[in-house]
């Protein structure tokens, strides 16, 4: 195992921030924008090209369609909080379509007066949250160490005192040009007097097992009390048909989403044309988590993808097997389980936070109340900005982002 600690000092390195965040998902960004608005200096480190997490769109044969979160709950407070100033400008809408649940031979009508979708996709509402951010995409963070050393103090708590020295994060993105050395690497380092990490539980657990414990003692606190969170997988399956297609049967006319109940294989239906205006029909599948731990660690997603089409065909008799083009995406982190109690953890003595929908909480409303209780306790450690914004004040005053 590579020694972080003895990475020389002449590795490419990036200016130090106030507070680094370390993901991009839900609870990530409101931590960020909420921090950023108090005045702090505030950098986002992300693995991947986009922001969101599972507020994920992504375009298949020219249609857009979401293919993590489903639509979002406007009955939830803090969603509706989130969303009201952007379905006041159109980013946001309520989703139009009838709504099912399916039983074994058994379809019946549910409330869908609350789901909520985007034109664009749902990942336009990350992108309002992340504006004016300062977020490095691709860039993974995979060690981190505490220099110099915190002074040993008790169990991870929501006590608040100033942060006291420094983070160094290590990511495995080499600026362009710098060539590797061997299984050592160069690594770029980014240092941080406030370190949030927002990522899944098992993400987090393998961040903070890099911090030499000699150095930071209260890291075994944390792993000890991450441990049991874990996470159920799924498979998303998005599927475009030709405009003469008819997937609207008189039993599901004008449908919009089928929750399937005690299936091995299928979990979820849905329209994702009638979110937007389409040209012809766009369908997104979710796989059961049993379906997916049997084939999370496949090589090829294509056999996969098949397999949930015949399965939707199968059971609503429609002809779901042969769309004109189809993507799978497996989601290893989709369904949290066992979460904890707490909106997050902390060492604010050390400027350590770790939040996420796997704290207070395990959907989207969790995600936000880890955010909003991670940027009000950092403030605080920090002697207080005086300044508490809401999460439609984190969106109300941007631009409508482009597509």
């Amino acid at each position: 195992m590579t020694n972080f600690s003895a990475v020389p000092s002449n590795s490419p390195s990036l200016p130090s921030a106030s507070v680094v965040v370390i993901g991009a998902g839900l609870t990530g960004l409101v931590v960020a924008q909420s921090l950023r608005r108090r005045g702090y200096q505030v950098l986002v480190l992300e693995k991947s090209f986009g922001v969101g997490g599972r507020l994920n769109t992504r375009r298949v044969d020219g249609a857009r369609a979401d293919r993590g979160v489903r639509h979002l709950d406007g009955s939830e407070p803090l969603v509706w909080q989130l969303i009201q100033p952007l379905v006041d400008r159109g980013v946001v809408q309520r989703w139009a379509g009838v709504g099912f649940q399916y039983l074994p031979s058994q379809l019946k009508t549910v409330d869908t007066s609350d789901r909520y979708c985007a034109p664009e996709g749902l990942s336009q509402v990350a992108k309002a949250l992340a504006q004016d951010l300062d977020i490095l995409f691709n860039h993974r963070a995979i060690a981190l160490a505490r220099l110099p050393d915190a002074p040993s103090s008790s169990a991870p708590s929501s006590n608040a005192n100033a942060p006291n020295g420094r983070w160094t994060i290590y990511c495995d993105h080499p600026r362009e040009g710098t060539p590797r050395e061997g299984n050592q690497g160069i690594y770029e380092q980014i240092q941080a007097n406030t370190l949030v990490v927002t990522v899944p539980a098992p993400q987090a657990e393998g961040l903070l097992a890099t911090v030499d414990p000699g150095r930071y003692g209260n890291v075994s606190k944390f792993l000890e009390v991450i441990a049991p969170v874990r996470y159920a997988p799924c498979f998303s399956v998005t599927a475009t048909y030709a405009p003469a297609r008819d997937l609207d049967p008189p039993a599901l006319r004008n449908w919009q989403g089928i929750e399937v109940l005690n299936d091995s294989a299928l979990a979820w239906v849905a329209r994702e044309d009638r979110k937007s205006a389409c040209d012809r029909p766009v369908v997104g599948l979710q796989s059961s988590a049993e379906f997916a731990r049997r084939w999370v660690d496949a090589q090829d997603f294509y056999p996969i993808g098949r397999q949930l089409l015949a399965q939707a065909e199968q059971i609503f008799n429609l002809p779901f097997r042969h769309p004109q083009e189809f993507q799978v995406h497996p989601w290893r982190y989709a369904q949290v389980i066992n979460p904890l109690d707490n909106a997050y953890l902390n060492d604010a003595a050390a400027g350590l936070w770790i939040g996420g929908d796997w704290c207070g909480g395990k959907n989207v409303a969790g995600a936000l109340a880890s955010g909003l209780a991670i940027a009000d306790a950092v403030d605080q450690a920090n002697g207080s900005s005086s300044i508490n914004p809401s999460l439609g004040e984190l969106v109300i005053s941007v631009d409508t982002p482009a597509p």
